[in-house]
């Protein structure tokens, strides 16, 4: 993506008042085409208890053709996790792609069925052309000759133009990821930091307060909550502590759970979350989770989570031990005091193998950790999402 604007007027007329309002516009001209296009929905009421699911497969999957079912019927994913009661929807946005999925073409696209469907938007900005985690952090190509304080400058940019594109279609997302499990920083080679020393710690988080204060400045009404998120509970205190010494000013801390990891269990879980939220003030979203109604698999590639997985005890890798998972996590979410435990989001639950139309047979390593058994019928966890409505 360039970071060449695209101005563009909007005018509305009002009681015989004309109100002319001026955006500036950046990356491609697909942009200015979609900007043009008139809003079609209003602000998402937030609820009070998120129940999400990143969905970020589901377009690739919808290319290729691949049809889900709720029992016998056929149904997108997104109809599908609607109907079960989802209300959240977090989606991954990658800066220059190879292909289509993951960029901003796509995410808009889809984003605009989320909040025609009345659900909750989490856009989470990777910064970076492919996958930003704990263990990657890269810089995207057309940054990777820039000096800190270019970067910096095109990282605002950046995120202004497609915070100010989504708006400009209709589309406010509810809440905004600064970066993609960043324990380590983003941005790697310049962004990078290490746990055990400061240094670097003053660029990175200036790198997220200017992220922060791209979408503050696109978002004029002040709607959109900002979320920083941590890949794990070993070391969030320390994380979070340096928020605050470093004033990044966000809403919620997001905190990856995998309870299969070696230091996680849903004591500890709690416990943490509890300590967090009295310490720091803020609310906690389970950014991302998973469990396997399996340890079977019918794609060639390695599973992600085999034979030798650690289980939550008394919860089988069954189709109901997934189902249980969840409601287990909402009682712990709910528990925590003042209600700042707001809720969670699975992580690629439509995640599947297929054996596709258009290219080889797709393999994937989280076959048995999805919602959607091998025939791509949805597994009982998802009537979970309604239970925690209750």
């Amino acid at each position: 993506m360039n970071s060449a604007q695209l101005p563009y007027s909007f005018i509305k007329k009002n009681n015989g008042i004309i109100l002319l309002q001026a955006i500036a516009i950046c990356i491609l001209a697909f942009y200015m085409n979609n900007a043009a296009a008139k809003p079609f929905t209003t602000d998402t009421v937030p609820p009070s208890f998120y129940r999400g699911a990143d969905l970020s497969f589901s377009p690739m999957l919808e290319d290729e053709q691949q049809v889900f079912y709720d029992g016998d019927k056929p149904m997108s994913t997104l109809d599908i996790f609607k109907s079960n009661g989802c209300n959240l929807v977090r989606l991954r946005l990658w800066h220059t792609p190879n292909g289509k999925n993951s960029s901003v073409q796509e995410v808009l696209a889809y984003a605009k069925r989320v909040k025609a469907a009345g659900m909750s938007i989490l856009l989470d900005f990777h910064y970076a052309d492919n996958w930003a985690d704990i263990m990657k952090q890269p810089i995207p190509k057309a940054w990777a000759q820039l000096n800190k304080k270019d970067m910096q400058d095109s990282l605002y940019k950046y995120t202004y133009h497609t915070i100010a594109l989504f708006i400009a279609n209709g589309v406010v997302p509810d809440i905004v990821q600064i970066g993609n499990e960043v324990n380590g920083g983003i941005l790697w080679g310049a962004g990078n930091v290490s746990d055990s020393s400061e240094n670097n710690w003053p660029y990175f988080t200036t790198l997220l307060k200017t992220g922060i204060k791209a979408v503050k400045d696109a978002d004029k009404k002040n709607r959109i909550k900002i979320l920083i998120q941590y890949a794990n509970l070993k070391g969030a205190d320390r994380f979070f502590k340096r928020m605050s010494t470093y004033k990044v000013n966000y809403n919620i801390m997001g905190i990856s759970f995998y309870p299969f990891a070696p230091t996680n269990d849903m004591d500890q879980l709690q416990k943490t979350l509890s300590s967090l939220t009295q310490k720091y003030k803020k609310n906690v979203l389970i950014t991302e989770t998973v469990y396997p109604f399996t340890l079977a698999s019918n794609s060639q590639a390695k599973l992600s989570l085999g034979e030798n997985a650690k289980l939550v005890k008394n919860m089988d890798a069954t189709p109901e031990g997934q189902k249980n998972y969840l409601l287990e996590l909402r009682k712990r979410l709910k528990a925590i005091p003042n209600h700042r435990g707001i809720g969670f989001c699975y992580w690629a639950p439509d995640w599947v193998a297929y054996k596709g139309d258009k290219k080889a047979p797709y393999q994937s390593p989280w076959v048995n950790l999805t919602l959607f058994d091998f025939d791509h019928k949805a597994l009982p966890a998802l009537k979970a999402f309604n239970q925690y409505a209750n």
